[in-house]
C-alpha cells in the first residue's frame, strides 16, 4: 500500500518506526469531535502502522474498539503480526497514550482487483442531484461548534431533503444520503475510505438526539479501489436502545462502484 495521495489526513497519520514492531505518531487535533478524536481517523493510524509490518498490500477489512477517547498528541502503536503473506496478512494494533491503551484494532490485508466486477450486488447507490446542486457546509463558513471534523469533510445533501440539516428540524427517520468527499480535495484511496465512513454527523440527529456520540466499536470493510471524485454516501441507524446506536455506511465512487461499507456501535449521549 501507497504512503498516501497526500493531503490532510497523510500528513496527520505520519508514523516514524521505533523499536521492532512499534511505531510513533502525534495525533492530530484537526480530526476532533468534541473532546476526542474521530474514529475513523483512528483507524487510519492502526493501519498505518500495520502496513509497515505486513507485505500484504491492501486492506481489506478492520475492526477498532475504543477503549477510551483518542486524543491529540503522541501516540505509540504497537503492532503484532498473527499471518503474514501476500495473499493474505493479519495483525493487531495497540494505540497507546501516556501508557494508557485507547485503541485496539484487528485488520486482513491481502490484494484488491483493480476493478472487480461484483457476481451479485443486491446494494444501489442513492440517487442524487450534482454536487454542485445539493447543500452543504459553505467554504469559510466558520465552525461555531468546535468541531474540527466539519472542516476536514465535504459532505452534501439533496436540497429536497427533509430534516435537520436542511431544515434545522428533525424528521424521526435516522437515515442520511448524500455526496462525499475530503475537504482539501485529498485523491480517493482505500485508507480515505477507512476514514470517511465515520466522517459524517451521526443520523440519530434526525431524532432530536445531539451532542457527542462517541464510537465503541467500528468495523469496515474495504471492496475495491476507489475512482476519483466525489463518493455518494448512504448512512442509516436500525436499532437506537438502551443507551446505544448502530450505523451502517455504504460508499460508492463516481463510476458506481461498490467501495466501502461500514458498521459501528456508539454511545449515546
Amino acid at each position: 500500500m501507497a504512503s498516501g495521495p497526500g493531503g490532510e489526513l497523510d500528513v496527520d497519520t505520519v508514523l516514524e518506526r521505533g523499536r521492532p514492531g512499534v511505531h510513533h505518531g502525534v495525533a492530530s487535533e484537526r480530526w476532533s469531535v468534541g473532546p476526542a478524536l474521530n474514529g475513523g481517523y483512528g483507524l487510519v493510524l492502526a493501519l498505518r502502522a500495520i502496513a509497515a509490518e505486513v507485505p500484504a498490500p491492501d486492506p481489506l477489512t478492520v475492526t477498532g474498539h475504543f477503549l477510551s477517547g483518542l486524543v491529540p498528541g503522541p501516540v505509540e502503536i504497537a503492532v503484532a503480526v498473527h499471518r503474514e503473506g501476500r495473499r493474505a496478512a493479519v495483525a493487531t494494533a495497540a494505540i497507546r497514550q501516556e501508557g494508557e491503551a485507547r485503541v485496539r484494532a484487528i485488520a486482513r490485508f491481502g490484494e484488491l482487483p483493480a476493478a472487480p466486477d461484483p457476481q451479485y450486488l443486491d446494494v444501489a447507490p442513492p440517487s442524487l442531484p450534482p454536487p454542485d446542486a445539493c447543500v452543504g457546509r459553505e467554504p469559510g463558513a466558520g465552525n461555531p461548534l468546535g468541531i474540527a471534523l466539519l472542516e476536514r469533510v465535504d459532505w452534501r445533501v439533496d436540497p429536497t431533503a427533509r430534516g435537520w440539516m436542511i431544515d434545522g428540524i428533525p424528521n424521526g427517520r435516522p437515515r442520511q444520503v448524500g455526496w462525499l468527499r475530503f475537504a482539501d480535495g485529498r485523491p480517493n484511496d482505500l485508507l480515505g475510505l477507512a476514514c470517511l465512513v465515520d466522517g459524517i454527523a451521526p443520523t440519530v440527529m434526525e431524532l432530536g438526539i445531539g451532542g457527542w456520540v462517541p464510537t465503541l466499536e467500528l468495523t469496515v470493510h474495504l471492496r475495491a479501489h476507489p475512482a476519483a471524485g466525489w463518493l455518494r454516501c448512504a448512512l442509516a441507524s436500525h436499532v437506537v436502545q438502551g443507551g446505544l446506536t448502530d450505523e451502517t455506511c455504504e460508499l460508492w465512487d463516481g463510476d458506481g462502484r461498490f467501495v466501502a461499507a461500514a458498521r459501528q456501535l456508539a454511545r449515546l449521549p
